[in-house]
């Protein structure tokens, strides 16, 4: 499985919409620019 977190603050707890804008939950970042797909490493259970 895979997730998106924040490239700025590394937050994976998504997104929330602000004043019509889609940001990250952790930093403001525009959620547009700021979501990477990140691989979940295999070996977590």
């Amino acid at each position: 499985m895979a997730h998106y977190e924040c490239k700025y603050c590394d937050s994976c707890f998504g997104s929330a919409v602000f004043d019509g804008d889609r940001v990250c939950i952790g930093c403001g970042a525009e959620w547009a620019d700021a979501k990477i797909l990140v691989e979940d490493d295999e070996d977590e259970s």
